[in-house]
C-alpha cells in the first residue's frame, strides 16, 4: 500500500485547537506548549497546504475559506479517534455507524427490524440521522445513507436497494361504487407532497386526461400525507408495497390497481473506501439480506 500523504501531524493537531478556539493562547494552554510553538506548527501546515488557514488580525484570528473546509473534517477525525482509543484503552470498544435516512423509511421499514440488527450486530451502535436533505460529503456526518436519489450524496458509491412504486391509494370511505376513474379523482381531494410531479407523471403513465380535481393540498412531509390518506381527506400518491399494513387492515385502499405506477429507487450511498470498515461493510450485507428477505417488495420487481 503506498504511504498516506499527510502533513505533519502535530502541525494537523495545532491547527485544529487553534482553529475551534480561533485563539493561540487557548490552543497553547491546551495542548501544553507554548504559543510560539503552536503559532510555528500551524505555519508549518499552511506551508505544507501552500496556501494561508488563518487571517490574522490585531486581536483575532479568522478562518480562510480552506481552514473553513479543514476544521470539521480534523475535528470529526480526532473526536472518532480519541472515543475509539479510549473505548480501547476501557476495553469497551463499540463501533458506531452513522446512518441517514428519511423518517418515513425509519419507521416504516428500517425500525421493525431493528431487533434482527441489535441482535445480530451487538457490538455496532447505529446512530441514525433523519433528514431529507443532501449528505454533505466536504462536513461527513455520516457513514452510509439510505436515499431515494442516487445524486443524494456526492462522490458516493450508490447501490440501487429496492424498487418501489408510487400509486394513488385512499380511504376506502372515499370510494363509490360503478365511478370510473376520471370521475373518482373529480370528486375528490388530490394529495401531494411538496415538489413533486408524481400526480402528472401517474397520470401519463396511465394514459389519463389530467381531471380537474375538486381541490388539491400540498404538504411537505410525507407522513402527514399519509395520516391525512388514512383520514379520508383525499387520494394520496404513496409508495407501494411500502403501505400493505394498511391496506391489509382496511385502512387504504388502492382504488386503481398496481399495474400502473411511478417507479422509485432507494439506493444505499456511502465512499467506496469506507467498506474497509466493518461496521459499514457488516451494515450493508445485513440490510441487504433484510430486502432480499421481504416477499412484499417483490410485487412490482421490474
Amino acid at each position: 500500500m503506498p504511504q498516506r500523504p499527510l502533513p505533519p501531524l502535530k502541525a494537523l493537531r495545532a491547527f485544529e485547537a487553534t482553529a475551534r478556539l480561533l485563539s493561540l493562547t487557548k490552543a497553547a494552554n491546551e495542548l501544553c506548549v507554548t504559543e510560539p510553538a503552536v503559532s510555528q506548527q500551524v505555519k508549518q501546515l499552511e506551508t505544507y497546504l501552500r496556501r494561508p488557514l488563518f487571517i490574522r488580525r490585531a486581536r483575532s484570528l479568522e478562518l480562510t475559506p480552506a481552514g473553513e473546509l479543514l476544521l470539521p473534517v480534523l475535528s470529526d477525525s480526532l473526536d472518532r479517534i480519541s472515543e475509539l482509543t479510549t473505548s480501547i484503552r476501557n476495553g469497551t470498544v463499540r463501533q458506531t455507524l452513522r446512518v441517514q435516512m428519511t423518517p418515513h423509511l425509519s419507521a416504516r421499514w428500517v425500525l421493525p427490524r431493528l431487533g434482527r440488527f441489535i441482535a445480530q450486530l451487538p457490538h455496532i451502535e447505529l446512530a441514525t440521522r433523519h433528514s431529507y436533505e443532501q449528505v454533505d460529503y466536504i462536513k461527513p456526518e455520516v457513514d452510509i445513507a439510505l436515499a431515494w436519489d442516487d445524486h443524494t450524496w456526492r462522490k458516493a458509491k450508490a447501490e440501487p436497494l429496492m424498487h418501489l412504486g408510487y400509486l394513488p391509494m385512499c380511504s376506502p370511505k372515499l370510494l363509490k361504487k360503478g365511478l370510473d376513474p376520471i370521475d373518482l379523482l373529480k370528486g375528490n381531494t388530490l394529495l401531494q407532497e411538496r415538489d413533486t410531479t408524481l400526480w402528472a407523471d401517474w397520470l401519463k403513465a396511465a394514459d389519463l386526461p389530467a381531471p380537474e380535481f375538486r381541490k388539491t393540498v400540498v404538504f411537505d412531509n410525507y407522513d402527514v400525507t399519509v395520516s391525512a390518506a388514512v383520514q379520508a381527506q383525499g387520494i394520496a400518491m404513496l409508495m407501494y408495497p411500502m403501505f400493505t399494513d394498511l391496506i391489509e387492515r382496511g385502512d387504504l385502499v388502492l382504488p386503481f390497481g398496481t399495474a400502473t405506477y411511478v417507479p422509485i429507487t432507494l439506493y444505499l450511498l456511502y465512499p467506496e473506501s469506507s467498506l474497509a470498515r466493518d461496521e459499514v461493510r457488516l451494515f450493508r450485507d445485513w440490510i441487504t439480506q433484510e430486502v432480499a428477505a421481504d416477499e412484499r417488495l417483490k410485487a412490482l420487481e421490474r
